[in-house]
């Protein structure tokens, strides 16, 4: 008998910054501007700082230019994503039926390819009020035991579809690192383009997923250049982008936009117990932390 004990997957911060790319252009437009207003009162001290204020204003025209093509085209409100944020992925109350209708979904897809057996009633629990660093409001979660038999490569596939919970757009699955590198590339090239970037960011994770051309050839035809195809290349090669593009492509993708069970609701693992049945099959105990809005 072997016990394998899994990391839990913590998305969370991911759904809370769906809206930093905008967000972004616009905080970074005000620290500018308070850094050209602070080099200006020092260098009328007599300090040679000409050329350094010089360069943040003009980065500071970038920035002004980039929110204001933001503004004309809407692309600063979001209020799409903000909807399925609050519909499916943390709903009011914490409804857990969408979450049940998931799982069910997605076992019934494996079961008709033999993919999974001894699956047990999901085990709700009752909502209890939580609060989490950087959230301003309280939120609700409930408790949810699996229990099932899955084949190892079925298993990789079920943390995959654990680790996209929560996750709405593009950029809710990039980096910090990877969003700086973005706006950087924004700025160096046209910065009127910002809005085929911000397009880009908002981009459907699951649409994403199927098929990554369109999105990332309208943002190479904005800022055409090999260090964003680079960047894409890298992106698209990440484990979750490769398992999520996977798990997207098969009956699983097919299943989530059949019966509109995209975006996932915002799922952490507490804990996930494997243990060998033989023939190929691992017994999983699985507990989750289902979440929603007070």
């Amino acid at each position: 008998m072997i016990f394998r004990q899994f990391s839990p997957v913590s998305p969370f911060r991911a759904v809370l910054l769906w809206t930093a790319g905008a967000g972004f252009v616009v905080l970074a437009g005000l620290l500018v501007r308070e850094h050209v207003d602070a080099l200006r009162a020092v260098q009328g001290e007599g300090l040679p700082l000409a050329a350094e204020v010089q360069s943040l204003e003009r980065r500071l025209a970038i920035l002004t230019e980039q929110t204001s093509a933001l503004r004309i085209t809407g692309d600063l409100t979001g209020g799409t994503a903000e909807e399925q944020v609050k519909l499916f992925v943390l709903p009011q109350g914490g409804a857990s039926e969408r979450t049940i209708t998931l799982f069910n979904a997605v076992f019934d897809a494996w079961k008709a390819e033999g993919r999974v057996k001894n699956i047990a009633p999901i085990v709700v629990g009752k909502p209890e009020t939580v609060h989490m660093s950087g959230v301003s409001s309280s939120l609700v979660r409930r408790s949810l035991q699996l229990r099932l038999s899955l084949h190892e490569e079925d298993l990789r596939d079920c943390v995959t579809l654990l680790r996209l919970a929560g996750l709405v757009t593009v950029e809710d699955a990039l980096t910090p690192q990877e969003r700086v590198t973005l706006l950087a590339l924004s700025e160096a090239g046209n910065p009127a383009q910002i809005t085929s970037l911000a397009q880009f960011l908002q981009t459907d994770l699951l649409q994403y997923l199927h098929d990554p051309l369109v999105a990332d050839e309208r943002l190479l035809n904005a800022f055409p250049t090999d260090t964003l195809t680079n960047c894409l290349r890298s992106f698209e090669k990440t484990s979750l982008i490769r398992d999520g593009a996977a798990l997207a492509r098969g009956p699983v993708g097919t299943v989530l936009l059949q019966q509109k069970l995209w975006p996932l609701p915002f799922l952490q693992v507490s804990s996930l117990e494997v243990q060998e049945e033989g023939d190929g099959w691992l017994g999983i105990d699985m507990k989750l932390w289902g979440y929603g809005r007070e």
